[in-house]
């Protein structure tokens, strides 16, 4: 790579950060633990080749995703189907003891419906978790839809970009909750109207933007980022 070497050190960093995302902890002494990851924003001026960095370390995840393909593939149909199964289940269940409800006498229906929902209980917690496609980076995200992208992803993502995008046009102070989170592994929710219920137990982001001076300037000159996080 015609690049400079302390430039390739935080892409390094960050990929090894992205290779072991969520399956670590830092143990800084006891009863203090660190998250195994970091943000790293990297200045570099136009023609220092960012995106050649970028290019040099994706592709190695890119390759280990291609490679667990078909096993995941494999995977989500399995779960997709004992989902289904469940479902179904679920609902024959219900219909057969319904069935067997007295409606003649009004006195009983509540201590029936105590007892069907006592019944039920223990089969609404046996839920089937839905599994996805396994995914390693994104983009350029709103941090509602980076939220949305975690929690489908075991609450795991790594932004790794040459254009500073992410930083630019999507973070906003107001709702960068998941930023924040995502460096801490701290339980992260968020209920909106249009997107619904989002929550992930330990969400983890690993960040690394290759970016101009002019990028730079206009991130850390952003007074809505100051005293935040």
């Amino acid at each position: 790579l015609n690049v400079p070497i302390e430039a390739v050190i935080p892409g390094l960093l960050a990929a090894i950060y992205t290779a072991g995302i969520g399956q670590y902890i830092i143990e800084v002494k006891p009863s203090h633990y660190e998250t195994f990851t970091e943000y790293f924003i990297v200045v570099l001026p136009s023609g220092e080749n960012k995106s050649a960095i970028v290019k040099f370390f994706r592709p190695v995840f890119d390759r280990f995703v291609n490679d667990q393909k078909d096993e995941r593939d494999n995977q989500v149909i399995i779960q997709k189907l004992k989902f289904e199964i469940h479902k179904k289940n679920k609902n024959k269940l219900m219909k057969s003891l319904i069935k067997n409800i007295d409606i003649s006498d009004s006195m009983k229906l509540e201590a029936q419906y105590n007892k069907l929902s006592a019944f039920l209980a223990p089969f609404e917690k046996k839920t089937v978790k839905k599994l996805n496609k396994l995914r390693i980076f994104t983009d350029s995200p709103t941090l509602k839809k980076l939220a949305e992208i975690m929690e489908k992803n075991n609450g795991f993502i790594a932004i790794f970009e040459a254009e500073g995008g992410f930083w630019r046009f999507r973070v906003r102070s107001i709702e960068d909750a998941i930023l924040l989170k995502g460096f801490t592994m701290e339980y992260f929710s968020s209920e909106t109207s249009t997107n619904g219920s989002v929550i992930i137990e330990a969400p983890v982001i690993t960040i690394c933007s290759y970016v101009q001076p002019i990028v730079a300037e206009k991130i850390f000159s952003n007074k809505n980022f100051q005293d935040d996080g």
